[in-house]
């Protein structure tokens, strides 16, 4: 499945999660897609088609509702949809294999079961794993790549500037920078090589003055 629709997919059941009257049909409009094609998509992605992942991302708030606020059992079984105490306590028990007065009384672990490992995210949400992989090493090549650009980019824009703007002094509040500095003097700077060329700072010479006639 897309991650675009899948993520299109939980982001349109996050905002249905109060919505008691949506079912499959309704999810696979608002993500425009058939019922057929999105239940087949979202079992391939998380796990499980999306009817069951809604029932169980709205029974995990449920617990989580009956944990953190003092609403009763009634007015938690409606708000998740549930057409009577008897029915949400029977899928309540299921779940999480006591009652919801005794679970109350007694919590367990609000998240269950999950093949894709797709979760309700208090308060109001839903958190799915990530998508990749992240290594520290990815994080660090990434930093120095992004460092190596910018030090082009710097020095391309220095370039571009005349010898008055590159020796003007400039106001700095940086420990470590020295007093007096200007654009000339930070690129200078070995951090401010430029990767790109292999040259360190901007050594641009500066024009001799032209001696007065007479």
């Amino acid at each position: 499945m897309g991650t675009d629709v899948f993520g299109e997919f939980l982001g349109a059941l996050t905002g249905a999660l109060d919505d008691v009257g949506v079912d499959g049909e309704e999810l696979a409009r608002r993500v425009g897609s058939s019922r057929f094609q999105l239940d087949r998509l979202v079992a391939a992605a998380a796990g499980e088609p999306p009817a069951r992942l809604r029932r169980r991302v709205l029974r995990e708030r449920t617990a989580y509702r009956l944990l953190t606020t003092t609403s009763s059992i009634l007015d938690t079984a409606v708000e998740a949809g549930y057409g009577s105490h008897e029915s949400f306590t029977r899928a309540f028990s299921r779940a999480y294999g006591r009652a919801p007065a005794a679970w109350r009384r007694q919590p367990s672990r609000i998240p269950l079961g999950a093949p894709g490992n797709v979760h309700f995210h208090p308060p109001a949400g839903i958190r799915a794993p990530a998508r990749e992989k992240v290594r520290p090493m990815d994080v660090l090549t990434r930093m120095v790549e992004h460092h190596v650009w910018l030090a082009g980019e710097l020095m391309t824009r220095a370039a571009t500037l005349p010898d008055e703007r590159l020796d003007a002094p400039i106001e700095l509040s940086v420990e470590g920078v020295g007093d007096n500095p200007t654009v000339r003097r930070l690129l200078a700077r070995p951090h401010a090589a430029d990767r790109s060329t292999g040259r360190r700072g901007l050594h641009r010479p500066r024009q001799a003055a032209t001696p007065s006639a007479g």
